[in-house]
């Protein structure tokens, strides 16, 4: 679906019956300018106003959204194609909404006053969003096979904050009268695995699964392994969510005084990751 070439195919129609962009505007009810945007690419009719266009023109839905007059014997064809890309054309709205979002909100964090003083790590989760949202930015004309590794990338970023000692919390009282003390270690240390707080452990654990997966599914991608990709890209998925779950249980099992800044980072980096491939990224060429 290309706006040009639909408004120049509504201005074409227009001069073939006599009509001022003024005309077609009072029959649609809209403005001259709405027209004029339409004819020179700059914007595209709204859905609710494509059959009143089309029967205005004399023409079908499907040949606007072509830009041209459609053989009978493909219009079939060429219907479905359209219905795809406009699918495709509404996520790929969506996707950059949600990458300016995170974007912006990394921005803020990075910038706010926390950042300076730095109690709460969020300068780590500022950093973790400018990461996440460069690569969703990045991911949306890519092929498939470059997209997962976007999402072998973003593990990989989950993988190195799991290994510093920055995300586990573990929380302890040296007497009754004594205040409580926390330190911080690294997911895979057996210090608070040890005092009951296993989710940590397992998330990394799951995460060096989860880029095993990643590997795989490139890998069978190269060699062109239809069945195989499918099955490892459904494996992929699957462990990526109860990767996720098992990173915010310490939230739910223990409280906020559990969780901090750098388990959070984590979260989101694996939450990212997991977005890109539920939605598979359907804006590029694969």
């Amino acid at each position: 679906m290309d706006a040009r070439r639909t408004g120049a195919f509504i201005a074409e129609l227009r001069n073939e019956k006599g009509w001022k962009q003024k005309d077609l505007a009072a029959i649609l009810q809209v403005s001259d300018k709405a027209i004029s945007r339409w004819e020179t690419g700059k914007g595209f009719p709204d859905t609710t106003l494509l059959i009143p266009l089309s029967e205005a023109l004399g023409v079908s839905v499907s040949d606007l959204l072509a830009g041209e007059r459609i053989e009978t014997e493909i219009k079939d064809k060429k219907v479905d194609t359209l219905l795809v890309e406009t699918l495709h054309e509404k996520r790929k709205v969506a996707w950059k909404a949600i990458s300016y979002f995170i974007l912006i909100l990394g921005i803020t964090l990075i910038l706010s006053r926390e950042f300076v003083s730095g109690p709460n790590l969020l300068w780590v989760l500022g950093i973790a969003m400018l990461s996440i949202s460069a690569s969703l930015f990045l991911s949306m004309n890519l092929s498939m096979q470059r997209r997962h590794g976007l999402v072998l990338f973003l593990h990989a970023q989950a993988l190195l904050w799991e290994f510093l000692p920055l995300g586990t919390i573990f929380v302890s009282k040296s007497g009754p009268d004594k205040p409580l003390t926390t330190q911080t270690y690294s997911y895979f240390s057996l210090i608070p695995f040890g005092n009951a707080n296993f989710t940590p452990f397992f998330t990394g654990i799951l995460t060096i699964l989860c880029l095993l997966l990643d590997v795989l599914v490139i890998t069978c991608h190269k060699k062109n392994h239809g069945v195989t990709v499918q099955k490892s890209k459904n494996a992929a998925l699957f462990c990526s969510v109860f990767t996720i779950l098992f990173s915010v249980l310490p939230l739910f099992l223990y409280g906020t005084l559990y969780v901090n800044g750098a388990s959070y980072a984590i979260t989101m980096l694996l939450s990212a990751s997991t977005m890109l491939q539920v939605f598979n990224a359907p804006h590029g060429n694969d």
